[in-house]
């Protein structure tokens, strides 16, 4: 597929240690005209993530006035309860 932007999630191994990394990402075109299509780097942070927060709320669309009724929950990164 060309012309369609995606998005590309890297799975960050759960060995990985915290610190500072440079992420770099490039394209190349292949046929007749082929060459570097893009090229970015970009220095990253890693912290390991502790917790996630899902929130939901009460109806997917409010009108304008409605109160908007939500709650929270706060999950481990293996999805268990967070206490």
């Amino acid at each position: 597929r060309s012309k369609i932007p995606e998005t590309l999630l890297l799975k960050v191994p759960p060995t990985s240690l915290l610190g500072s990394y440079r992420l770099k990402v490039e394209g190349d075109v292949h046929g007749i005209l082929g060459g570097r299509a893009f090229y970015n780097e970009t220095d990253l942070h890693y912290s390991q993530r502790s917790m996630t927060i899902f929130i939901q709320t009460d109806k997917p669309i409010y009108m304008q006035g409605e109160t908007v009724y939500f709650r929270a929950i706060p999950v481990t990164t293996d999805l268990k309860s967070f206490s």
